[in-house]
């Protein structure tokens, strides 16, 4: 097991949606750490993720709310908005905010070619 490997975060209000992608990123050695909120997220606030997984609509925070206030505090780790709406208005100020956005369901492909690219760009 590679000890450098950070930490996968999963900020999504679906259970569902949270735990599966939980365990399919721990089936291929992912550690994880998933919230049902932004404030769930904020308040515990783990070191050093390696990505950020986060869905668009969410109550109180959405997802881009969320990107805005990390950028605007520093973070740098990727981040992929998640939505199953996703809008042209959605996609442009995820842009400006460097956020990857995909639509629900997701492409597993591209989702975890993602996640492998954060973890190595932050563990090389």
């Amino acid at each position: 097991m590679d000890e450098r490997r950070r930490l996968i975060v999963i900020i999504d209000d679906d259970e569902g949606v949270r735990e599966s992608l939980t365990m399919l990123l721990e089936a291929v050695g992912h550690r994880v750490a998933a919230y049902d909120s932004a404030e769930a997220y904020l308040a515990a606030k783990p070191d050093a993720p390696a990505c950020f997984v986060v869905d668009q609509f969410m109550p109180r925070m959405s997802g881009l709310e969320l990107a805005a206030t990390l950028r605007h505090v520093g973070e740098t780790a990727p981040f992929m908005l998640i939505s199953g709406a996703m809008s042209s208005a959605m996609v442009s100020i995820a842009e400006q905010l460097s956020v990857e956005t995909q639509g629900k369901p997701l492409d597993m492909t591209t989702f975890l070619g993602f996640v492998e690219k954060a973890v190595k760009d932050c563990t090389a």
